[in-house]
């Protein structure tokens, strides 16, 4: 019985959306996990992450951005929904092809903090100080933020379940716990200084 290469490409047609489905999952995963970990996960190369981020944002957002124009569904959408020619070829397109390229961009990150988070080592003990502490109040996301330096790195840090509300204090000394990794340190307690554990 002969071969036939239609066979294969009718396979290899069906498992596209597979594979797609697969990999937004890994996206979105990431995005959410980015946004649970950021804001207690210091990174050890956040200025390299943020100068690649910007190349691959240049690079990359022409090519999406060409493929967007090409006949496609999205593009019938886009049409649909915006059908002022002007408005989405200047303003629907662009803005769609760059937030998809960030957004591919920093997923990745998220699984990378992740990974580093649940493969740290034994918590230690390192100091920091609050530099900056916003105010409290309930709101999604993060009730209270406040920037903790510690010796070589200033992080903005959310102390929702880290410290109690309203009681940090600019230029307050901390005994903050760290969960260290390769790539940076994930921090787990704050407690003022010179406070019994």
């Amino acid at each position: 019985m002969m071969h036939s290469p239609h066979s294969d490409y009718t396979a290899a047609h069906k498992r596209r959306p597979r594979c797609s489905l697969l990999v937004l999952l890994f996206l979105i995963a990431g995005i959410f996990l980015l946004m649970y970990f950021e804001g207690r996960f210091v990174f050890r190369y956040a200025e390299a992450y943020t100068r690649f981020l910007f190349v691959s944002w240049l690079l990359i957002t022409p090519f999406v951005l060409y493929r967007m124009t090409a006949p496609s569904v999205f593009a019938t959408r886009l049409a649909d929904q915006y059908p002022t020619r002007w408005l989405r070829k200047w303003v629907a397109m662009p803005l769609s092809a760059s937030l998809a390229v960030v957004f591919v961009c920093l997923a990745p990150l998220g699984w990378i903090f992740a990974m580093a988070a649940w493969s740290a080592a034994d918590v230690h003990q390192t100091s920091a100080t609050a530099i900056k502490v916003g105010e409290y109040s309930r709101r999604k996301g993060c009730d209270q933020v406040a920037t903790l330096r510690f010796r070589s790195v200033d992080k903005e840090t959310c102390l929702d379940a880290l410290y109690p509300p309203s009681a940090m204090r600019p230029g307050q000394l901390l005994n903050v716990g760290i969960a260290p990794s390769p790539v940076g340190f994930l921090i787990v307690s704050i407690k003022a200084a010179g406070l019994d554990s």
